[in-house]
């Protein structure tokens, strides 16, 4: 399951920031994929495997102790 997520993800990176712009330098790729994540995938983008909900909202609706036993247990087991 976890190879299904990062591999999603990375689909969700490259198709909606990667092919979408053009970059001046390694840096600006950075910089932008960067921002990408941390305003765009974490706190608007809704992700099927938080069963439709964001990284922020689940975050914020738990307590942390109950996040890292969800994600160790949905997301780390083999």
């Amino acid at each position: 399951m976890t190879m299904q997520v990062c591999e999603t993800f990375l689909k969700t990176l490259k198709r909606e920031e990667i092919d979408a712009t053009s970059y001046r330098d390694l840096e600006h790729w950075r910089a932008n994929s960067e921002e990408f994540i941390e305003r765009y995938s974490n706190r608007c983008r809704l992700h099927s495997a938080l069963g439709y909900r964001t990284p922020e909202e689940i975050e914020s609706s738990v307590q942390t102790r109950d996040v890292v036993a969800w994600c160790n247990h949905e997301f780390f087991q083999a």
